[in-house]
């Protein structure tokens, strides 16, 4: 069974690489979010109205991944939340009011990339 998936990319580049590792895996039945990264709010909506199961999500910095997670959990709060960033300066790992978010770097290999999928899911 394929995993619906949702992904938030801050440009066109980002969610290219990003939809790449999810074709490759085989694993996803994928929902493209828009080209830029809408704000946390409208993200919400767009995951209400499609339900994917995972959200792959690239985020800023540590504040942001904090922000959007809470705006995406308190209104989806089933939906799991796998980060990507092209320079992650905090751990891969960060506790949150929710739970946990795990962040990978985009150009992660398939094999780190599935195993991500797996923890957070």
């Amino acid at each position: 069974m394929l995993l619906r998936a949702m992904i938030f990319a801050a440009n066109a580049d980002s969610q290219a690489r990003v939809h790449r590792r999810c074709v490759t895996s085989g694993d996803f039945n994928l929902f493209r979010g828009p080209e830029d990264r809408p704000p946390a709010v409208d993200m919400a909506r767009m995951i209400n109205a499609y339900s994917p199961e995972l959200v792959l999500i690239e985020f800023r910095d540590r504040e942001d991944a904090l922000k959007v997670e809470e705006v995406i959990h308190a209104s989806c709060p089933s939906t799991a939340i796998l980060g990507f960033a092209e320079n992650w300066p905090a751990e891969p790992v960060m506790r949150t009011k929710a739970g946990y978010i795990r962040v990978i770097p985009t150009s992660a290999p398939v094999e780190t990339f599935k195993q991500a999928v797996v923890d957070v899911m």
